[in-house]
């Protein structure tokens, strides 16, 4: 019998059978989920040496100890989220949340509070970040990531001074 590597898994394959790897562990479900939507680490052959029951008919697992002591070389926002997606999964990743989320784009900083929200689904007050299941990216945007949804209010724009009735700046003042 001849085993096989998770890079000769077609890409929604491996994924079926990571999701399934973590089925029932909502933390290790969230950890694979983030690892999905931001679409980088699955497309690595030497991040996939690390995935490991690719043989097993429907399941594998990330070994998330190998594949964070490998020390693959990535930005370092690819490597926070590898990281993250570890800790979810209930790996030392031997960092503080804080360190790792404090260099985080927009858009990654939103798949991780939602996979963050998937996991611990009892959190109060965050569901207003919960829109749809996770993307597989974000467009980054300064306004969470980019979604919007009918629960969250909609701000409106600031209203601009008037100057004797006119919008815009008083005559002569600086722009």
């Amino acid at each position: 019998m001849m085993i096989r590597s998770a890079a000769s898994l077609e890409r929604n394959q491996l994924e079926l059978k990571l999701r399934a790897g973590a089925e029932g562990d909502l933390s290790a479900a969230a950890a694979i989920e983030l690892l999905i939507a931001h679409d980088h680490w699955l497309g690595r052959k030497d991040f996939l040496n690390h995935v490991v029951g690719v043989d097993a008919p429907v399941i594998a697992k990330v070994d998330w100890d190998e594949a964070l002591r490998a020390d693959l070389p990535a930005s370092s926002s690819e490597s926070r989220v590898l990281a993250i997606c570890a800790e979810l999964a209930g790996t030392d990743s031997g960092r503080a949340l804080g360190d790792l989320m404090s260099g985080l784009d927009d858009s990654n900083t939103m798949l991780v509070l939602r996979a963050l929200v998937s996991a611990h689904p009892g959190w109060r007050g965050v569901d207003r970040l919960w829109v749809s299941p996770l993307p597989r990216r974000v467009a980054p945007s300064s306004t969470l990531g980019g979604l919007s949804s009918p629960t969250l209010p909609r701000s409106r724009p600031p209203k601009r001074r008037t100057w004797q009735g006119r919008q815009g700046p008083e005559p002569g003042a600086c722009a």
